[in-house]
């Protein structure tokens, strides 16, 4: 085998539940709910609300999700990776009510119903509503505090739930999945999902239909993409494989009794421990990835897997290019992650996406590595979410048919749901996409990872944060034509004012021409339109002064200017031979 030379990228985690489910306000009168009234008579309903607007759907899939047939089936995500089977006679959903203190399943929900809320012909939301018994509502929910567990995708289902913990049913016979993996999922194929959530300080009105909340749930498998990233002239990659896995994938997380253990915050801590049914073994393979659409990617679905106990057997992915070269990769840390150590392993966990990014050069691989919640939204398509140096996402305007710049639908409704505007500066007027010079927009997560808590950034195409606009043509200013924009070196935050070169003005001359530092820390002296560039040999901040250095046969010419932008007439000369005796 080759060994792999990597790259150091800075990778952070895009944290969105597996499952959002958005906590919809009263349903009004023009739904298909009558206004949340149930029209059954003697009976109560509890709700939780499933949201089709992105949080469940990548971005690039949103069209699709938008044209959702309004006959109760929860719309597929990329690969049906969010298909759960709410129709027909046996609906592939269990929906149970638990007990807040012991974890003990009191009572199933008969046939939970998908309803779609707002227009019928283009719904983004399903209410799931359940029934109970008016007289039975004091009997589950008259202490105020309850847990509701769903079971979704599983085919079978333990028997007789009631009176079972919910460690019980994790471990039941049924719980415990084969064909654990394919490359790519149907309606048929779909992925197993557990989610359970304790509700208290509610109140519940009988006759009608009462929304809970949020409900979170977790897919069974973890999905690993490796996406060969071609560059010319070089061997593509052929084959996939995955050596050594688990043939069989537990349903449930063991130990998981309410939603808290698996979403804090950070993939690195999400979900808890791995989850591996006792006779479970382990295939040495090789299980050969499918490839994805637009050929470039190749794609797995798999069980979790243990690569970081004492005497494990780490997992790994074979890649075999067309000139017949191989490599393999590990599930470790390849570049930045937080809270690993660089070349640590991690298990594979359910929930998860691994995404891996080969670079081939002729003798090596660059490998970039991101770990993300693979049901998030994505703003970028078809590949997922840039990221810049700091781990920022990075969202780009788009253009119409007519050429006019808009923003992205999805980039749209992650502000609209997190309740996010655009960049303003200190004076509240909105800051400027600057598209011609590379501008975009950043999704800046906070210390906890999550959506909830980020912050919209506006940043050059050096990945500095742009903090002002720039200012109008001013003969007298040293800010002429500049914004301020926060570089971030390390732990440091440095204001520099930048022209539309993306260069740090240092001198701004009467005729318009400046001394700039260039990308490379280069001092630089260039006219108005930057067809002209010379390396500024030494520059006095004081007086204004500075040299540009030219060559004349056997000796150096320093030219002097000042601050008009013109030479003074002064110039020093020195014989190259002096210099070399110098060095």
């Amino acid at each position: 085998m080759k060994s792999i030379r990597y790259m150091n990228p800075w990778t952070y985690v895009l944290l969105l539940p597996a499952l959002a489910a958005m906590t919809a306000s009263c349903v009004s009168d023009d739904d298909s709910m009558d206004a949340g009234r149930l029209a059954e008579k003697g009976r109560t309903g509890v709700s939780i609300t499933l949201s089709l607007d992105g949080s469940a759907v990548p971005g690039h899939a949103r069209e699709t999700a938008a044209r959702t047939p309004a006959d109760g089936e929860y719309s597929p995500g990329e690969g049906f990776e969010n298909y759960i089977q709410f129709t027909g006679d046996s609906p592939d959903v269990r929906v149970y009510i638990v007990d807040a203190g012991t974890d003990t399943v009191m009572r199933e929900f008969e046939k939970p119903a998908a309803v779609p809320l707002g227009d019928s012909g283009n719904p983004k939301y399903y209410r799931l509503n359940m029934t109970v018994p008016s007289e039975e509502v004091e009997t589950f929910f008259g202490s105020g505090k309850v847990k509701l567990m769903m079971l979704a995708n599983w085919r079978d289902y333990p028997e007789a739930a009631v009176g079972k913990t919910v460690g019980a049913l994790a471990e039941d016979a049924a719980a415990c999945m084969y064909r654990p993996f394919g490359g790519m999922l149907t309606a048929e194929d779909r992925i197993p999902m557990f989610g359970i959530r304790r509700y208290e300080g509610f109140t519940i009105d009988k006759g009608t239909y009462n929304e809970l909340g949020t409900l979170r749930l977790l897919r069974a498998l973890a999905k690993v993409e490796v996406t060969d990233n071609v560059l010319p002239g070089v061997a593509r990659i052929t084959k996939v494989e995955l050596v050594r896995y688990n043939n069989l994938a537990a349903k449930a997380p063991y130990g998981v009794t309410d939603e808290s253990q698996y979403v804090s915050g950070t993939w690195f801590l999400d979900y808890g421990d791995i989850s591996i049914p006792s006779d479970a073994q382990v295939c040495t393979g090789p299980a050969e990835f499918m490839r994805a659409d637009g050929g470039h990617s190749f794609v797995m679905y798999c069980p979790e897997f243990d690569n970081t106990s004492a005497d494990a057997a780490p997992s790994t992915i074979r890649v075999t290019y067309d000139d017949g070269e191989v490599y393999d990769l590990e599930f470790k840390n390849y570049g930045d992650i937080p809270g690993m150590e660089k070349d640590g392993r991690f298990d594979i966990k359910r929930n998860n996406w691994y995404r891996y990014t080969l670079t081939r050069k002729l003798t090596s691989v660059n490998v970039e590595l991101d770990v993300q919640p693979y049901a998030s939204v994505e703003v970028t398509a078809p590949l997922g979410l840039a990221r810049d140096d700091m781990g920022d996402l990075m969202v780009y305007m788009e253009k119409d048919d007519d050429g006019n710049l808009g923003i992205p639908e999805a980039f749209q409704v992650y502000l609209e749901k997190n309740k996010k505007s655009l960049p303003v500066d200190g004076n509240g007027a909105l800051l400027s996409y600057e598209d011609e010079i590379g501008d975009y927009y950043a999704i800046h997560l906070g210390t906890d990872g999550t959506m909830e808590n980020s912050e919209v950034w506006l940043k050059d195409n050096s990945g500095g944060k742009v903090i002002s606009n720039f200012v109008y043509k001013d003969d007298n200013s040293e800010e002429c034509s500049t914004r301020k924009v926060i570089d971030y070196r390390g732990s440091s935050e440095i204001v520099k004012n930048k022209d539309r070169d993306g260069e740090e003005r240092l001198q701004h001359n009467k005729n318009h021409t400046t001394i700039v530092y260039d990308k490379d820390g280069v001092m630089i002296f260039k006219n108005t339109e930057n067809t002209e560039r010379y390396e500024v040999e030494s520059w006095d901040s004081d007086t204004g002064l500075f040299y540009i250095i030219s060559e004349s046969g056997t000796k150096f010419v320093f030219i002097e200017y000042d601050n008009s932008g013109e030479p003074t007439g002064k110039v020093v000369e020195i014989d190259k031979a002096a210099t070399e005796s110098i060095r």
